[in-house]
């Protein structure tokens, strides 16, 4: 009777731990989907937002631009320094944005380029290969084993993760040479901003 007891006792706890290495097993999966899918995600989304995000900081470079070279520069005396000031800063941000996005942009699609000149034997199928790498990924994910799927493609989300970082290596550079020419370009005005 007390080994009866004791069989199903050790059956019972072996049930217990398997439920909750099932548990573990599918918040595994679960997360592993989430940053998965929000990887995926970045990687669609990143070219767009910078491209986005260039022509929307165009046109406010452009307007403050205007403004400082129509307005502020012919009719100084009707400003004060706090209105010039924050002009010129709307500028400054505005241009250093702009060139942010631009080299982030660009350093994308050289990078991009590069890879499929070098990674793909055919030009045209690496471009088709290239855009649908996200969506191929999506379609092997199998809900038992979400690690199998990035096994798959391997040296694709190397290349991506590469391309990224450089991206936004140069979406930094791209900053802080935007700031160094708008300064220079609104010295030329005969004005000055302070950036905090």
């Amino acid at each position: 009777m007390f080994l009866l007891f004791k069989t199903f006792a050790i059956l019972q706890n072996i049930e217990e731990v398997s439920q909750v290495e099932l548990a573990f097993n599918s918040i595994e999966n679960l997360l592993l989907f989430i940053f998965s899918a929000m990887a995926i995600t970045a990687l669609i989304l990143i070219p767009v937002v910078l491209c986005f995000s260039m022509f929307d900081n165009y046109f406010s470079y452009h307007k403050y631009r205007s403004k400082i070279d129509s307005e502020i520069c012919c009719h100084r005396e009707q400003y004060n320094k706090k209105q010039i000031q924050r002009v010129c800063t709307k500028y400054l941000k505005s241009y250093s944005n702009f060139v942010k996005n631009a080299s982030g942009l660009a350093a994308w699609n050289i990078f991009s380029l590069i890879y499929i000149a070098f990674a793909f034997t055919d030009f045209k199928n690496g471009v088709l290969e290239y855009f649908h790498f996200p969506f191929h990924v999506v379609e092997t994910f199998n809900t038992n084993d979400i690690l199998s799927s990035f096994s798959q493609f391997s040296s694709n989300w190397y290349s991506m993760l590469v391309i990224s970082i450089l991206t936004i290596v140069f979406f930094q550079l791209g900053k802080i040479i935007g700031l160094y020419f708008g300064k220079i370009k609104i010295k030329k005005r005969s004005l000055f901003v302070s950036v905090n």
